[in-house]
């Protein structure tokens, strides 16, 4: 079994956190099939707008830049886009040329 906890700190301000602590950036995640799932880019969009958000209502004047490593998010495609792994391996016998 895993555990999975995926968050944004800064060397100034710590974790990304209101100064009440009520509003976070951190996701808690238990992945697999039978558990949470996985962690999607879609995940990581959604956590980077949540750690945006919160730096802008409460640290604005601050230039902020977000580094995040996972890697689902290197190979995110469209998803209409064409991938070798949905081809068929072999031409159609029943094709002609």
């Amino acid at each position: 079994m895993s555990f999975m906890i995926s968050d944004f700190v800064s060397a100034d301000l710590g974790f990304m956190r209101s100064p009440d602590e009520q509003l976070t950036a951190r996701r808690v995640f238990k992945p697999g099939n039978n558990r949470d799932g996985y962690f999607t880019n879609d995940d990581v969009i959604r956590q980077a707008l949540d750690a945006a958000d919160l730096v802008q209502t409460y640290w604005p004047l601050y230039k902020h830049v977000f580094i995040f490593d996972n890697a689902p998010t290197h190979s995110k495609r469209p998803d209409d886009a064409l991938s070798a792994r949905r081809m068929p391996k072999f031409t159609s016998k029943s094709s002609t040329n």
